[in-house]
């Protein structure tokens, strides 16, 4: 009876050792926004100073990029005016704008923070890399885009699997 009582115990500390899961959880604050992520290992987050942009469409943003190691950007926007959709051809426009040939853009729709999205990849020929890129709608006046410089899959994927952001009342520049 002895024996079958440590067989228990050995077993429930082996399977709650295996379930245990390491969270490299990782947040940031900008502007009216909270965020976080988790790529699976400590992230050294830099975050640059809001800027003002118009598109060419004449509408206003508000941009506040961050960045996770040397891998991960992040890009926050507020739309002054009229409600934001996302578009996939601007995911597209982004990939081609950064050399990638046209070719070669997958697109993707996907869950990123439990809204619609998309995430893409394109091969730029000149630098023998792929790159990656993804958007999702925070709000309807602000959005979340995604991206890595580098041939660097698993840190995207795991950016998409795990991030979250919330836009405060405030819209206070920080």
């Amino acid at each position: 009876m002895r024996q079958l009582y440590l067989i228990a115990i050995y077993l429930i500390m082996i399977s709650s050792l295996a379930s245990a899961t390491t969270s490299n959880k990782t947040t940031f604050e900008a502007g009216p926004f909270i965020g976080s992520i988790d790529i699976g290992r400590p992230c050294k987050i830099a975050i640059q100073e809001p800027y003002d942009s118009t598109d060419l469409d004449g509408t206003n943003n508000t941009i506040y990029n961050i960045y996770c190691n040397d891998t991960i950007f992040i890009q926050l926007q507020i739309y002054d005016n009229g409600i934001y959709s996302l578009d996939p051809k601007s995911i597209r426009i982004s990939l081609i704008e950064e050399g990638a040939d046209k070719d070669t853009i997958l697109i993707n729709e996907r869950k990123i923070d439990d809204k619609k999205g998309y995430a893409a990849s394109g091969y730029i020929p000149k630098k023998d890399l792929k790159i990656y890129r993804a958007g999702y709608p925070i709000s309807t006046q602000s959005a979340c885009w995604i991206g890595t410089w580098k041939n660097d899959k698993a840190d995207f994927l795991a950016t998409l699997n795990s991030i979250h952001v919330e836009e405060r009342k405030s819209r206070k520049k920080a």
